[in-house]
């Protein structure tokens, strides 16, 4: 099942149940909590955007492009879990003020990136 998050009044997005879920391009909401205990996937580019993880195999892709606001704070749950930071390759992307934040839970989790900018600030 998958959900397009385009409405201008939703800021929050709750994922309850046991079901997989994909939610593709948030585009508003600040806040998505996940309590599922299925395979969640979100992909978002909002600024200031927190989410936080269930007890399910989770997947979430910060689009944040290259140069732009890339405030987020990401605290994965139980279960095997996943952070793509998307298109953000360059050094100032993960290292400038901003304040950007990444947890792991308990499970085997894994952080994808697209450059060896990322993997060497990251290290850092």
């Amino acid at each position: 099942m998958g959900l397009a998050n385009t409405g201008a009044a939703l800021t929050t997005v709750n994922v309850t149940g046991s079901g997989d879920l994909v939610i593709e391009d948030v585009v508003k909401a600040t806040a998505i909590n996940i309590t599922s205990t299925g395979k969640t996937t979100v992909d978002t580019a909002v600024a200031k955007v927190v989410v936080t993880g269930g007890a399910g195999a989770d997947i979430v892709t910060l689009d944040h492009a290259s140069g732009t606001a890339r405030e987020f704070t990401v605290n994965l749950g139980a279960g095997d879990d996943k952070v793509d930071l998307g298109a953000m390759i360059l050094a100032a992307d993960l290292t400038d003020s901003k304040s950007s934040t990444i947890t792991g839970g308990d499970g085997t989790d894994a952080l994808a990136m697209k450059s060896a900018d990322q993997v060497r600030h990251c290290l850092r």
